[in-house]
């Protein structure tokens, strides 16, 4: 989401920044892998999507390199460009985080030139010879405003970034987790649910996710498990998107292990015991 900025980018912040750093460095993967025949970007533009409610917006999904009204290419589309493009170019990336508190930055640019230099307040910050990304370390600003410029052969890009005490709160996303914090399964790994049971007119995992979202608190235990396992705040909002599904086949993952440490099997019958405490209510 392009009014969200980070310095230090991460999974789940919806940052600009982590956006274009993922795409940084799946193309880097496409391209290392010469058997790969073909690939594709998901997606270009930000779309509609009734289920979705992430991010502080709801109906949309924000994977798009270009904003919903097809008017902002973000930092992501031009990662994509300098790999897949032959138009020469140099883009700045973070052009939107322009209130920054630190006294010095790292400024990345994108480019499908040799050499990129790079300028500020008209000082010359010295050139870097590379492919595709150009990372310019702890470059010092002057509080106020300072003035980037990105050039390579006859083509620049300029940028304002302004020095301030304190960045504005908006450039980070504020967001109620719902409760969901912590590891869902912390307590419970040791704890026997024993074999699994499937009482009728009770929840359980063989119900689809719709059915279960039904229920506040059945929807509650399923998407902060889920959040658990996958390390990220999931919505129940989200799980829609996957309605027809149901947690037995969601669960039977052996990359739970990874993610809480226990068996996947285990794992599957914690929950459904959860799940069957809980009544249908027709």
């Amino acid at each position: 989401i392009i009014s969200y900025h980070n310095e230090s980018p991460r999974m789940g912040d919806y940052s600009e920044e982590y956006q274009a750093k993922y795409h940084e460095h799946m193309l880097n993967l496409l391209e290392s892998r010469d058997w790969i025949w073909g690939s594709y970007v998901w997606n270009m533009f930000d779309f509609g999507c009734d289920a979705r409610d992430e991010g502080g917006v709801s109906g949309r999904n924000n994977k798009g390199l270009v904003s919903f009204d097809r008017a902002i290419k973000k930092d992501s589309f031009y990662i994509c460009k300098a790999y897949w493009s032959d138009e020469p170019f140099v883009h700045i990336c973070s052009k939107r985080y322009r209130e920054r508190e630190s006294k010095k930055i790292n400024i990345k640019i994108y480019s499908n030139c040799d050499s990129v230099s790079l300028y500020v307040n008209g000082k010359d910050m010295g050139s870097i010879e590379g492919k595709y990304v150009f990372k310019f370390t702890d470059v010092r600003l002057s509080y106020g405003i300072n003035t980037i410029t990105a050039k390579s052969g006859g083509l620049e890009d300029t940028t304002v970034v302004c020095r301030v005490q304190k960045e504005p709160e908006g450039f980070v996303l504020k967001e109620d987790n719902q409760g969901f914090v912590g590891n869902w399964f912390d307590g419970k790994e040791e704890s026997d649910p024993g074999e699994l049971t499937f009482n009728e007119g009770y929840y359980s995992i063989k119900n689809t996710i719709r059915e279960i979202l039904d229920s506040n608190e059945a929807g509650d235990i399923l998407a902060h498990a889920l959040s658990s396992i996958m390390g990220m705040n999931i919505k129940k909002s989200m799980l829609m998107i996957m309605s027809e599904q149901t947690p037995e086949t969601m669960l039977e993952n052996d990359q739970i292990k990874q993610k809480i440490g226990i068996e996947s099997e285990k794992a599957i019958r914690l929950v459904n015991s959860e799940l069957q405490k809980i009544r249908i209510k027709k």
